[in-house]
């Protein structure tokens, strides 16, 4: 009898490979690739064939940079152009394929190294597709502190929001909770690594929520529905645990405290 089964595939080394049933042992298999993964080096250039002499810089960022991807994961790209590109807005075929495409001229580029330490972070991380002599000047332009303040007010600004939806809701939370509350945390979590010295990765994140008392079960659901509300999808399971967003709300409340202790320490 056939028997078919639809895994992803997963990094074993320098290879790729999939889990398959123990009942399957002395059996053979084929093996057939029903959804090919974002190839960020062949895509970015044929997407962008048509307006290719306007574009003088591309990079991967995020988690496909620090080869955190998951099967879910966008592949975050930053496309700098001269001053002559007509449009801004991302090749569609790229959106259809999990790329989350940022498109900016060089001058804004340099603008936004300089004044936003979040962009400069995101810089640092980057993997050139294209001209890497121009990342590295990007990232070598000196950043101003300054919209450190304005990014921890804001931090506290969404506290206080959210803290006023979970005081309304006394058994469970929509999934869009996941989302602000997961993302200033990141935020914070850059910032306070900037600030440190040190770099950002996702197992930072799952550190931090681990340390704090959420389930390891649960984390994984708790980065799935943050990505969900982020890329415009509905998850499964639209309910957020209230404990879990209490323990979130905490988080982002430490982590803004460690943010502007090292902020004064720093000087900025």
């Amino acid at each position: 009898m056939e028997k078919k089964v639809v895994k992803p595939v997963k990094r074993y080394g320098n290879s790729g490979g999939v889990y398959l049933p123990s009942s399957w042992i002395g059996g053979k298999v084929s093996v057939e690739l029903v959804d090919e993964p974002p190839v960020p080096e062949r895509d970015i250039p044929m997407a962008f064939a048509g307006n290719m002499r306007h574009v003088i810089g591309a990079f991967i960022y995020g988690s496909y940079a620090r080869n955190e991807q998951h099967a879910d994961s966008d592949v975050d790209v930053l496309i700098v152009t001269d001053e002559h590109m007509k449009s801004e807005k991302p090749p569609a075929q790229l959106k259809a394929r999990n790329y989350d495409v940022q498109i900016m001229p060089k001058s804004r580029a340099i603008k936004a190294a300089k004044r936003d330490i979040l962009f400069k972070e995101m810089l640092k991380e980057a993997k050139p597709i294209l001209n890497e002599e121009l990342l590295h000047e990007l990232v070598n332009q000196k950043t101003s502190g300054r919209n450190i303040g304005f990014r921890v007010d804001f931090a506290r600004s969404s506290l206080r929001i959210m803290k006023s939806f979970l005081d309304l809701d006394e058994e469970n939370s929509g999934y869009e909770t996941a989302y602000p509350l997961v993302m200033r945390i990141k935020e914070m979590l850059l910032l306070k690594c900037f600030l440190e010295g040190r770099k950002y990765s996702l197992g930072l994140l799952n550190d931090v929520m681990l340390k704090h008392g959420i389930p390891k079960s649960d984390i994984p659901f708790i980065i799935s529905q943050y990505r969900a509300f982020r890329d415009g999808r509905n998850p499964e399971n639209k309910v957020l645990k209230r404990n879990n967003a209490l323990i979130l709300a905490s988080i982002l409340e430490e982590v803004i405290k460690d943010v502007e202790k090292q902020k004064a320490k720093k000087g900025y």
